[in-house]
């Protein structure tokens, strides 16, 4: 099999070293929820308060979660809306934009559960 160069060279071989890539195996099917479903499990009261407002942090913002488990309110700057990982999988600290609504919702949720501290987990 050739392979396709710019500008227009074939090559004879792959260049990339046997096993370089991943194997490609058969894909497992994700799970999602629709908007109208995710309203409605924020809306659950039968659903403990903290997990919906985790599955919504997790669902807007997309962290793992081993690290939003691990966030710290001092993590979020709910004033600016940006949120700043300084551990993670990757050991490659990374910051971003909160999506709307999000900052409100965890101040909310901060000043319902109490525990402001800096240190304290956000969850």
């Amino acid at each position: 099999m050739a392979m396709a160069v710019f500008p227009c060279r074939l090559l004879a071989a792959n260049p990339l070293p046997r096993g370089f890539l991943p194997k490609l195996g058969p894909t497992k099917a994700k799970a999602c929820l629709y908007p109208d479903e995710g309203a409605r499990l924020m809306a659950c009261t039968a659903i403990p308060l903290c997990w919906r407002v985790l599955w919504g942090f997790l669902n807007r913002e997309g962290p793992r979660i081993s690290e939003a488990a691990r966030l710290q309110v001092q993590g979020v700057d709910l004033d600016r809306g940006v949120l700043r990982l300084e551990k993670n999988k990757t050991n490659d600290p990374r910051a971003w934009a909160l999506s709307p609504g999000v900052p409100q919702a965890l101040r909310a949720w901060l000043a319902l559960r109490g525990n402001r501290a800096t240190s304290a987990p956000l969850s």
